[in-house]
């Protein structure tokens, strides 16, 4: 999945390598983290993601909160889907994800690394 990466041309046809790389490093990340809730506990994984969104909507409203609100009581499965979407709302998803704490720093590490 990672592989497939669809890659956009800005007006003059070059890769805009910016956008491609944060896109990569966002995927990987939460493939990574996926991972390592299904490792450990995916319930566990889910309450932290509330948690830290419940947190975020005191703090102030943003309508990607509402729709990590909808998503997070869904299925695991559907949850999964979304998040590593290769779509736009897949990126938009993970440019404000709730699973921030789920990943030591030294997995986000190694992750990085590789890209």
């Amino acid at each position: 999945m990672l592989d497939k990466l669809i890659l956009v041309y800005n007006r003059n046809m070059k890769l805009d390598s910016c956008h491609l790389k944060q896109d990569t490093k966002s995927l990987r990340l939460a493939q990574a983290v996926v991972d390592c809730i299904e490792s450990s506990s995916i319930d566990s994984g889910i309450k932290t993601a509330q948690k830290n969104l419940k947190q975020w909507m005191k703090k102030g409203s943003k309508a990607c909160y509402y729709e990590w609100e909808i998503l997070l009581n869904s299925s695991w499965v559907e949850i999964k889907k979304q998040y590593l979407s290769e779509n736009e709302r897949g990126q938009e998803l993970r440019q404000n994800s709730p699973f921030c704490g789920i990943l030591k720093p030294h997995e986000r590490w190694q992750v990085l690394k590789k890209i």
